[in-house]
């Protein structure tokens, strides 16, 4: 795989210092968005994922803290329930995306007036185990 193909990554975290904690949500805040509290959608490729660990690795203590990052599939596929805590005025559509982002109900996407597409019904027999 090349080192400039971008990719979505889910990176959570739990930071035990509040001092800590800001920094590393500030370093996160200017590369992805928020999906919800610790936890980030960033689009990287390798060279600014590791930039992105390297930055990271300076602002947290290892005994006390965890990060976790995820790369996730080119197109992201995902089901959401309830009020999502997207936080007003973050839009995924906004990020620089090279285009792996759409607006299909089975890739990660988000429109102005909503958190998540809608369920389908194959969707639905997805969860619920019923076919048909």
């Amino acid at each position: 795989m090349s080192n400039n193909i971008k990719r979505p990554h889910l990176i959570a975290y739990d930071i035990a210092c509040p001092r800590r904690l800001y920094r590393v949500h500030r370093a996160l805040t200017d590369q992805g968005v928020p999906l919800q509290y610790s936890v980030f959608l960033c689009i990287l490729n390798n060279a600014s994922r590791d930039k992105l660990i390297n930055t990271l690795e300076q602002y947290i203590d290892k005994k006390q803290d965890d990060i976790r990052i995820y790369p996730l599939p080119l197109k992201p596929w995902f089901i959401c329930y309830g009020k999502g805590s997207r936080p007003e005025g973050h839009n995924l559509s906004g990020l620089d995306d090279g285009g792996i982002l759409s607006n299909t109900p089975h890739q990660l996407s988000y429109t102005e007036d909503s958190c998540c597409p809608p369920l389908q019904d194959h969707d639905k027999n997805r969860v619920t185990g019923k076919s048909g």
